[in-house]
């Protein structure tokens, strides 16, 4: 896990492991990024995620029905109040989506954006999923 957020986040100088929980399913790491000092939380359950997806289109909830595991990247959230305030949010999702594209895979069924009850299906790549939802009027205007 370390690798990966190196290789995400390391470009602003070490990405530093702070600690784990739950037998490695949490990880927290602190790194200087575009946006500043943050710090990031990796989480992994091998458990459905804690609530139900209820999409107006069937291909939208099916990776809600298929999923029997999860991974979330987050920051805290205070950052992230103060980024949405400053109109900056956008910063933060795209460090956050680094990571996401590093570990992003065909076993992946979908990203998921909690804040903005956005659901992007896996369609390949990471890249062309994202241009799937704009495409089909999924607003990722919080992207920009």
């Amino acid at each position: 896990m370390l690798q990966i957020a190196q290789k995400a986040w390391g470009a602003g100088g070490p990405v530093k492991l702070l600690g784990t929980l739950r037998k490695k399913q949490s990880y927290t790491f602190a790194c200087k990024t575009t946006v500043g000092s943050l710090w990031f939380s990796v989480h992994i359950s091998t458990k459905r995620y804690g609530g139900d997806g209820i999409e107006p289109l069937d291909i939208l909830q099916r990776p809600w029905d298929e999923h029997t595991a999860w991974m979330a990247v987050d920051s805290p959230h205070q950052k992230c109040a103060q980024l949405s305030k400053d109109k900056a949010l956008a910063d933060i999702y795209k460090v956050l989506l680094i990571f996401a594209f590093l570990v992003w895979s065909p076993n992946a069924l979908a990203v998921f954006f909690p804040a903005e009850r956005a659901t992007i299906p896996n369609f390949g790549e990471l890249a062309q999923s994202i241009q799937w939802g704009r495409k089909n009027g999924i607003d990722l205007s919080f992207l920009d």
